[in-house]
């Protein structure tokens, strides 16, 4: 796999012209981030914030065990089976982790202090936004916060671990929230509630939230939730 820097081309600015905060936004299995984008777009010209940068980067193009011995998919990370008993791509995860990380200094370096930075993510996106978050010691204490929709925890992911790591550590867990629409054909509510118990099991705090008739998608009311979560987080 390339190490290569994260395509972030695809950004929307804020609406006052200078940004004070920034949120990073990673896609699902098989889009990119201007296609997260234009998702949101469509929903009434959402996601956009007075003085908030949003980042939405690219995942780099590569095998994906899901299609085949040939398949090939902008993902974040490999999946040999789209259920909670598949392994966890952890070394794949862990150099997207590296990735993510990259784009998030580039904005602390710029001058917004890593307080002020929000790290999501839809479904696979969401996945890997919970594993960069949690896996750094500076990101976990550090980040105004961390959001995954629509998304699920292997039941053997490595994730509980280590927030027990941080726990015992008495190191600050950022805020984290994991919403679902209770219609999710694709990836299983269940699977998403599953996962957040384990979270929350482990010592974490995470707000867990189903919407009724969403399927596997974003929804207007569901974003616009999520900006008042987001605003909250980076008013504190």
């Amino acid at each position: 796999m390339s190490s290569k820097p994260l395509d972030v081309g695809t950004v929307t600015p804020p609406l006052g012209g200078s940004h004070d905060s920034t949120i990073v936004m990673l896609h699902g299995s098989g889009d990119s981030g201007q296609g997260l984008k234009e998702w949101l777009e469509m929903e009434g010209d959402l996601f956009r914030f007075e003085r908030t940068k949003v980042i939405f980067p690219t995942a780099h193009l590569r095998a994906y065990s899901l299609l085949g011995p040939y398949g090939m998919q902008r993902v974040w990370f490999d999946r040999l089976r789209l259920d909670p008993t598949g392994k966890e791509d952890v070394p794949g995860m862990k150099e997207m982790a590296a990735l993510v990380k990259d784009v998030i200094k580039s904005e602390v370096d710029a001058g917004i202090p890593l307080s002020r930075i929000v790290l999501g993510g839809f479904s696979m996106g969401g996945g890997q936004a919970l594993f960069t978050a949690i896996s750094d010691d500076e990101l976990c204490s550090g980040l105004a916060g961390c959001f995954a929709l629509s998304t699920f925890l292997s039941e053997r992911s490595v994730v509980p671990g280590m927030i027990e790591a941080h726990k015992a550590a008495g190191r600050r867990i950022m805020p984290m929230l994991q919403w679902h629409g209770e219609d999710d054909d694709m990836i299983s509510c269940k699977w998403g509630e599953d996962s957040v118990k384990r979270i929350q099991a482990a010592g974490a705090e995470i707000d867990w939230k189903t919407f009724v008739g969403l399927q596997h998608s974003l929804r207007s009311d569901e974003v616009k939730q999520l900006m008042v979560w987001i605003n909250e987080r980076l008013s504190v």
